[in-house]
């Protein structure tokens, strides 16, 4: 499963090439008869937060995509290619020199969202060490409250989001502190560096 860094690699990538452009969207297999929708809308931007991406096409029309265990993103430039496997959604962008394109598979989500609905979701998380400017003080002190190992409070979504199992590991090693000491037993100063490490 990607963690929020790779999540946050494919917003920079995409934003950097379809943002501020018309997207024409199709969905080859017909899982997503949604993307419809998107077609012929102009990107205003791509939202990275924890494993989540939102695509904002502005009228409370946000495509939500969360990739889970197998999803994945092709992408390239040139002529679209004949449609292979079960790809849930293909966007592209046109300009006199070249097509840019992207194609989604297999995601655990990919659908459109409200504005209230994004809201929600963003309300169920925690906050993003990637993301600049995150207030991390309410997840310092669900840490300190809790009873849970520390090593599944960081793969806690509500408490800091994007964190996976791989970076979980990485982090507790560099802070030389076991998975299964409690939340509350954690120092404070640790917590904060796990924070900055992230």
């Amino acid at each position: 499963m990607p963690e929020g860094n790779e999540v946050h690699r494919f917003r920079d990538r995409q934003a950097a090439i379809f943002t501020g452009r018309t997207v024409h969207a199709d969905s080859p297999s017909g899982q997503f008869p949604d993307a419809v929708l998107l077609d012929g809308r102009k990107l205003r931007g791509i939202i990275a937060h924890g494993k989540h991406l939102g695509y904002d096409f502005g009228r409370d029309l946000i495509l939500h995509v969360h990739l889970g265990r197998f999803g994945d993103f092709t992408e390239g430039t040139g002529s679209l290619a004949e449609p292979k496997g079960a790809l849930r959604l293909r966007m592209w962008t046109q300009n006199k020199k070249q097509t840019d394109w992207l194609e989604l598979r297999g995601p655990s989500d990919c659908s459109i969202y409200d504005q209230k609905k994004w809201e929600r979701l963003m309300a169920r998380l925690g906050p993003d060490p990637l993301e600049k400017g995150a207030n991390p003080k309410p997840a310092f002190v669900t840490i300190a409250e809790r009873k849970t190992p520390i090593g599944l409070l960081l793969m806690d979504q509500s408490v800091f989001s994007g964190i996976g199992n791989i970076y979980r590991a990485e982090l507790l090693y560099r802070a030389r502190l076991s998975p299964f000491r409690p939340g509350m037993d954690v120092e404070p100063k640790k917590v904060r560096a796990i924070w900055k490490d992230g």
